[in-house]
């Protein structure tokens, strides 16, 4: 890229230089608007090289997106709303805090959950139902 921006500011310098010795009018003509336009152009490279972000993070880097836990172990397992589900919130499941999805209707504190759903990181919830003997 630097031999363009490079080639962009000299040809551009050439065609100015080339306007002003070789034509030597003092309108400018196509070589000289040329030759402005390709040292513009050829700046704006310099400077658009400064204003863009080019580092990229990736998994390769340390970097995930959502952690690599298998949360399928939860599945059929009960525990306690931590916090109103609506429909995101917190439970207690298996001593451990899990971020939770309801599935239905919302989910008040302290009520028995039961996991009926893992979707990746995403554990369903559900209000747990009764047993009868």
């Amino acid at each position: 890229m630097k031999w363009l921006t490079s080639f962009l500011v000299a040809s551009g310098v050439f065609l100015l230089l080339f306007e002003l010795v070789i034509v030597g009018s003092s309108d400018f003509s196509v070589a000289g608007v040329s030759g402005a336009l390709l040292i513009i152009i050829g700046l704006g490279t310099i400077m658009l090289k400064h204003l863009v972000l080019r580092t990229e993070i990736g998994s390769d880097k340390g970097y995930h997106s959502a952690a690599k836990e298998n949360y399928s172990e939860y599945l059929g397992q009960t525990g306690v709303a931590l916090t109103v589900l609506r429909p995101a919130g917190a439970a207690m499941v298996g001593n451990k805090r899990l971020d939770v999805v309801s599935v239905g209707d919302f989910i008040d504190a302290d009520v028995s959950i039961q996991v009926i759903g893992v979707e990746g990181s995403k554990i369903m919830v559900e209000k747990k139902r009764r047993q009868t003997n």
